[in-house]
């Protein structure tokens, strides 16, 4: 390991915490953890629950979870446990009723299901990546955790600045030089240097610039980080308080978890050694923005106006011919497996798709439109019309409460024909199981859907979400 970085931690830390950190970085074994999906149950065999986060449960071993179909059916999901101390930030803060989140660099998705999971029904998710390569596991992730009140989008943060200032939490998990990586990849040891360090310090404070201008006053800016060192933790909280005021927030963490403060600062946050908690390495402090601030933004934090989703274009409120009340329709034999509460609404969106989204939240589509965004997902899309009148069920539909169970064919499947419609192979369904749209389950839950013609079930599982790996 860099003797720079062990002098780095030495200077911050002293030299007994450091030396002992940096001996859990070299000879420590990293712990497994998962984060349960309440949304959709189930019982996970983990006793131990992560202090921190309700639904956290530490394993005693790491499984092959890519052989686990409950993985892939969104029961729960792999995440550090330092990283779901997110869930305790936002419990700390004092939130409206619906309040309006965005998750800033939001890949794979980890911080969004927990924020999606924690926050009050009535809140809106924005999950934002501007990496393109990335956005693939965030809308994966998101879609299989179930929830309809959430929008994806893939803009530069900078984007963010014509939004206005309307969100009252944004969570900037920023790109970092991973040091609290360390235990679990050789490759970010070997390419960790000052240089690096400082250079994520710049890109950081100007993400974090750019998650300012967004945040309405009296919001909360949720910054964190997978490091140590003060330059990308304490000195870019101090930064941001010199720069833009607020105030820092006390988290008050139980003094059992073994959290250490933040150093040589009069900011408060949160550090996780490995060498002292159950988790690796993680920064995370919360900012208040003064009441009183305002950025300017051209938008002015307009959250009215008219209904428009996935582009320019407003979209509409809209039924699929022949959808019953479930549906939004009137009453007509339904054509989709779909229940509507009063709380949503369905769009057509900018790419043909039906979706479902919280009726409260639908005007804030078009301060997004104005601001030039085209999101990549808006609710749940729950339909495609494949031919006219014609409409077939999407896949985050299989994953979502708004599923009318009863209402679609079920073909419950065995552990080796689970893995096998997760690969995308073709299966050949029990002697009486209706044509047509079936919906595959393995131990009660839905994965997705096939279509049953004669001889065999064509698989509709997603192509980029299958199994490509050797089991």
């Amino acid at each position: 390991m860099d003797e720079t970085f062990a002098a780095l931690m030495r200077r911050h830390y002293g030299a007994a915490v450091a030396d002992a950190l940096v001996d859990s970085l070299l000879g420590g074994e990293a712990c497994t953890s998962i984060r349960l999906n309440p949304l959709h149950g189930g019982a996970i065999a983990a006793d131990e629950v992560v202090p921190w986060c309700p639904l956290g449960r530490y394993l005693d071993e790491r499984p092959a979870f890519i052989a686990d179909p409950l993985l892939h059916a969104g029961v729960y999901y792999v995440q550090e446990a330092s990283s779901m101390f997110l869930w305790h930030a936002l419990s700390c803060l004092s939130l409206p009723s619906a309040p309006l989140v965005l998750d800033l660099c939001a890949s794979p998705g980890g911080k969004s299901t927990l924020a999606l999971s924690q926050l009050p029904a009535g809140a809106l998710l924005v999950c934002n990546e501007a990496v393109g390569s990335r956005v693939g596991a965030l809308l994966e992730n998101v879609s299989k955790w179930g929830h309809a009140n959430v929008v994806v989008t893939s803009e530069s943060t900078e984007a963010f600045r014509r939004v206005g200032e309307v969100f009252d939490v944004v969570v900037a998990d920023v790109p970092c030089s991973g040091e609290g990586m360390f235990r679990k990849s050789a490759e970010a040891v070997s390419q960790w240097s000052m240089d690096k360090v400082l250079r994520c310090q710049a890109l950081q404070r100007k993400i974090v610039a750019d998650a300012w201008a967004c945040l309405r006053p009296g919001g909360h800016l949720v910054y964190s980080t997978c490091t140590f060192n003060p330059l990308e933790d304490e000195q870019n909280v101090d930064w941001v308080l010199q720069a833009f005021g607020g105030s820092s927030v006390d988290l008050q963490p139980d003094a059992a978890w073994g959290i250490v403060p933040a150093l040589h600062t009069d900011a408060f946050g949160c550090h996780f050694l490995p060498s002292l908690t159950r988790g690796e390495g993680f920064f995370l402090s919360v900012v208040r923005k003064p009441e009183h601030s305002s950025t300017g933004s051209p938008t002015g934090g307009e959250r009215r106006g008219r209904t428009a989703a996935g582009g320019n274009t407003p979209a509409r409120r809209t039924s699929p011919k022949g959808s019953s009340s479930p549906a939004g329709g009137a009453g007509r034999e339904s054509a989709l497996p779909l229940r509507l509460s009063d709380d949503h609404t369905l769009l057509l969106d900018g790419r043909g798709r039906l979706c479902a989204f919280p009726r409260a939240h639908a005007p804030f589509l078009d301060t997004l439109a104005r601001a030039g965004m085209r999101p990549l997902q808006v609710g749940t899309p729950v339909a495609e019309e494949k031919a006219k009148g014609h409409w077939r069920p999407l896949q985050p539909l299989a994953h979502s409460p708004l599923l009318l169970r009863e209402a679609v064919a079920e073909a419950p499947l065995s552990l080796v024909d689970a893995l096998s419609y997760l690969r995308g192979q073709a299966l050949i369904l029990p002697a009486g199981t209706p044509r047509g749209i079936v919906l595959a389950s393995y131990e009660g839950h839905p994965l997705g859907f096939l279509n049953h013609v004669p001889g065999h079930a064509n698989n509709l599982y997603p192509v980029p979400w299958r199994i490509q790996k050797a089991l």
